[in-house]
């Protein structure tokens, strides 16, 4: 797990500022890269549901994820404020 930050300079509810912290479940896969490659990244598209905290109104924005080759992105959460 890591947290990865996504910020909204206008939300579609309220029009306002907002950030939120992504719960991001990676999960390693076996394959062979050359040493080279290790350092590389990949981009992931994942429908994430935000829940706006000034009108408490849900809306669905897509998010594109950065990981490794050797990963993929097994789920994302948005965390509470209580975590």
């Amino acid at each position: 797990m890591s947290d990865d930050r996504i910020k909204f300079e206008e939300c579609p509810v309220c029009s306002g500022c907002h950030e939120f912290v992504l719960d991001v479940h990676r999960k390693s896969i076996q394959v062979v890269i050359s040493p080279d490659r290790e350092t590389d990244t990949a981009f992931t598209k994942a429908d994430v549901l935000f829940t706006c905290p000034d009108k408490d109104q849900t809306f669905e924005a897509e998010v594109t994820l950065l990981h490794r080759p050797y990963e993929y992105i097994k789920s994302v959460e948005v965390k509470s404020e209580d975590d």
